[in-house]
């Protein structure tokens, strides 16, 4: 049987980056914040993430960012109402900065 919970665990502390994606270990859609955990993953690390969730905790969440994240679920940004909320939503320089991918000194 494979110890997913272990798994991640791992991920999370052998993967992290100084350059990469916010990966929330409480997830947004669960209420998490940053103040709950944010670790930078590589893009494929962090998708990675989300598969073992899913695998582990059986989350619809994580399985819905692993599906979109690896190409095999359409964006829901492609629709356009989405894509009107979001443009409002990210108005402020404080929620683009929030949202902002992290990059290291040499990109």
């Amino acid at each position: 049987m494979i110890d997913w919970q272990f798994l991640y665990n791992k991920l999370l502390v052998e993967k992290q980056s100084t350059s990469g994606e916010r990966h929330h270990i409480k997830p947004r859609y669960e209420g998490g914040t940053d103040e709950d955990g944010v670790v930078i993953l590589p893009r494929r690390y962090h998708i990675l993430a989300h598969f073992i969730r899913y695998r582990w905790l059986k989350g619809y969440g994580d399985r819905v960012a692993y599906k979109i994240m690896s190409g095999q679920s359409k964006n829901p940004m492609h629709d356009d109402e989405l894509k009107a909320k979001h443009k409002a939503l990210m108005q402020t320089e404080e929620q683009r900065k929030k949202y902002a991918y992290v990059k290291s000194e040499e990109t």
